[in-house]
């Protein structure tokens, strides 16, 4: 059964994310689905469940988007960490606008 608040879309957007407690040097990761409650995040470099981290979205003619959550799961793919559920718990400014605008941008076409 399906717990999810909110659908997930099928996203394919290079990004950046960092550890918000200790500011590590921002990592690379690559969104999987995305939805308005959170996103997964598949990278070579998996947080713990529970960490508090930023991601920034790139958008383009503008400076990049900056989005706080916490990670919430983790995936595996043969046994190793590959990416991370992470629910949102922070916006700031215009993003849960453009988490909507990107969403719909994605979705399938009917």
């Amino acid at each position: 059964m399906e717990k999810r608040r909110f659908a997930r879309i099928q996203v394919n957007l290079m990004l950046k994310f960092k550890k918000l407690e200790t500011f590590e040097d921002a990592l690379d990761g690559s969104a999987r689905d995305l939805s308005q409650g959170g996103i997964c995040i598949t990278t070579r470099t998996v947080k713990p469940v529970g960490t508090r981290v930023q991601i920034e979205f790139p958008i383009p003619g503008s400076d990049p988007m900056e989005i706080k959550g916490t990670v919430r799961s983790i995936r595996y793919n043969n046994g190793k960490p590959a990416a991370m559920g992470i629910e949102f718990d922070e916006f700031e400014g215009q993003a849960q606008g453009v988490i909507q605008y990107l969403i719909k941008k994605h979705q399938p076409k009917e």
